[in-house]
């Protein structure tokens, strides 16, 4: 049980780090493109860097979530 609590754990935990890192990619190439003048380079950074958190985090969250709930119906 305890083995598989750890196991759990490590993929929770990579849900946690790759998934954000993924988004956080994919909002901040969207942002850039959108806003492309050099002005709005920052308000850019910004939206991408909050929306990677939250949006990341979520799903890193929900990921770790769904391997339990995967690992206790086993």
């Amino acid at each position: 049980m305890l083995k598989h609590s750890r196991e759990i754990s490590r993929k929770g935990w990579k849900g946690m780090v790759w998934t954000p890192i993924v988004l956080g990619v994919i909002m901040f190439s969207i942002f850039t493109s959108t806003f492309y003048i050099p002005r709005d380079y920052l308000r850019a950074t910004w939206f991408s860097a909050i929306g990677f958190l939250l949006v990341g985090w979520g799903f890193g969250l929900a990921y770790s979530r769904v391997w339990r709930i995967k690992e206790i119906d086993d």
